[in-house]
């Protein structure tokens, strides 16, 4: 009765090995993608600060320009700290797919805490502009 019941345990191993193994070999292929799409993302979000920088002295005549200022300075690092990561992964996978995929892979908690500190930067610039604009609307 043992016999069949070890049979069946090591069966369900396995096929949670093949599971895992298959995930971690479609991560793969899509780290390139995945890595590209988050320098977009952190392209536009850098294009999106630098306009707002610019536009920061016009806006000072109308709103308080210390909160707006800090939220975008403290995006502005959230990027400058993500992208180099992006960029060398990016790098090592055009070197070499399958080990520069792999390295990506093995990064992805990294990059994870990484875009969680972006997007939490983000949503506070968010509100900074909208603080900013409810100034502006109100003179």
């Amino acid at each position: 009765m043992a016999e069949p019941i070890g049979v069946v345990a090591a069966t369900f191993e396995f096929a949670k090995i093949v599971l895992e193994v298959k995930q971690l070999y479609s991560s793969i292929r899509r780290a390139l993608q995945n890595l590209q799409q988050l320098l977009e993302e952190l392209e536009a979000l850098g294009e999106v600060l630098e306009t707002f920088k610019e536009q920061e002295a016009a806006l000072s005549a109308y709103a308080p320009p210390g909160v707006a200022r800090k939220c975008r300075q403290r995006s502005e690092k959230a990027v400058q700290s993500l992208k180099p990561i992006c960029d060398e992964l990016s790098k090592a996978i055009k070197r070499s797919r399958i080990r520069g995929s792999l390295r990506a892979v093995l990064k992805e908690d990294a990059l994870d805490k990484a875009r969680q500190v972006v997007e939490r930067a983000k949503a506070d610039f968010m509100l900074a502009q909208i603080a900013v604009l409810k100034w502006v609307v109100q003179w």
